[in-house]
């Protein structure tokens, strides 16, 4: 499916051609294809997956930067320069987009294994956001990663009921203001140390 909106100078009688791909391999090897445009370019109004890449030396790719969002045409078009990482990833050299639509009403293996190579990035790099709460990769097979629905799971519901909360509580990226309300509701369900600290409750 495509997820961008300009049209190719070389395109007879307006027929589109295929969009260049980037194929993006997980940390168990699985590979996915992703389609490849010039930052800025025209997105469509679409959910899913996006990679900010550059050339690398041996002609491949090199990732920057992996996200998802509920609008590329958002995120990557009209409020592009607004993107919270954007001085990093134009420093980093990005000139390339990759895009996968995931539709909206769920998570994808690839979006979720989209974000375990990025923190595995992050990791390698010696650049945790929580340097406490590094992951043995080792213990981590893509493979027996499953996604289920959450309307059909009511113990998924419950987590990420709460997930959703904290994370409303924080986020100023795709839910507009921060609003921690929902969040300070499940203060008292909230674990805690001795001395009255919440330090192992919640990570994000």
């Amino acid at each position: 499916m495509a997820t961008y909106t300009q049209r190719s100078s070389f395109s007879p009688s307006g027929v589109e051609p295929p969009p260049p791909m980037l194929k993006a391999t997980g940390i168990s090897g699985r590979s996915y294809d992703l389609q490849l445009h010039p930052i800025r370019t025209d997105y469509l109004d679409r959910s899913g997956v996006y990679i900010f890449v550059k050339r690398a030396a041996n002609g491949g790719w090199d990732a920057i930067y992996i996200g998802e969002t509920g609008s590329f045409k958002r995120r990557l078009s009209d409020e592009l320069t607004l993107h919270h990482q954007w001085q990093g990833i134009i420093a980093h050299g990005a000139t390339h987009i990759g895009t996968l639509h995931v539709p909206r009403g769920g998570l994808d293996h690839f979006g979720l294994t989209s974000y375990f190579n990025w923190l595995k990035l992050r990791s390698d790099e010696g650049n945790n956001f929580l340097p406490l709460g590094n992951i043995v990769w080792e213990t981590i097979d893509e493979n027996l990663v499953f996604i289920f629905k959450h309307k059909e799971r009511a113990g998924l519901q419950l987590a990420d009921t709460v997930a959703s909360a904290f994370f409303k509580a924080c986020d100023y990226v795709d839910t507009g203001e921060c609003d921690p309300e929902f969040a300070k509701l499940l203060a008292p369900r909230m674990c805690h140390d001795p001395d009255g600290s919440q330090r192992n409750s919640v990570r994000l």
